[in-house]
């Protein structure tokens, strides 16, 4: 209740720094932890021009939400593209969080494994486990699950990733 009371203050200050603030970095996080619509334009304002990885990926964990705007959405993919992995993971991991990924779904984990595809190599066993996890994905049923859980074990071939997202005939 009393952080409740604090957003508008969090808000404001955020609103008067410039997104590449060093400030920005840990207010777009605060400002994440009660997120409304209307707040998200700002974070995501931090996310595209902030200079310092740690800004970027704080603002993308301060867009976790289960229903973001199309722009957070949008600026949430434009994230997986991010030079540091640091940013990758929280922007991945704030989509994980979006819902709309039903489990056994062959096109939703497709559409979600495309979304990482660039970034596979990057991720270890653990945070596969975890994003797929926070997808509801890694409890896929029948025809996915093999591959889900296979892929989140860190070692299945990408050429066979690649043909899975490309819609292929593949092990999948």
């Amino acid at each position: 209740v009393a952080w409740t009371r604090s957003l508008p203050l969090v808000r404001g200050a955020l609103a008067g720094y410039r997104p590449a603030d060093p400030a920005a970095m840990f207010l777009a996080l605060a400002l994440g932890k009660g997120l409304l619509p209307e707040d998200e334009p700002l974070v995501v304002g931090v996310l595209g021009a902030a200079t310092d990885w740690r800004s970027r990926a704080n603002a993308a964990l301060g867009l976790r939400r289960p229903n973001p705007l199309p722009a957070t959405r949008a600026a949430l993919f434009d994230a997986l593209e991010d030079p540091s992995p640091r940013v990758v993971i929280a922007a991945a991991s704030s989509l994980a969080a979006v819902q709309g990924l039903p489990p056994g779904d062959i096109d939703a984990i497709r559409a979600f494994v495309e979304s990482l595809s660039a970034h596979l190599s990057t991720f270890d066993a653990a945070e596969l486990y975890v994003l797929f996890q926070q997808a509801g994905i890694l409890g896929a049923t029948g025809k996915g699950r093999a591959f889900v859980q296979a892929l989140a074990t860190g070692r299945f071939p990408s050429e066979e990733v690649d043909k899975f997202v490309a819609g292929e005939e593949s092990l999948v």
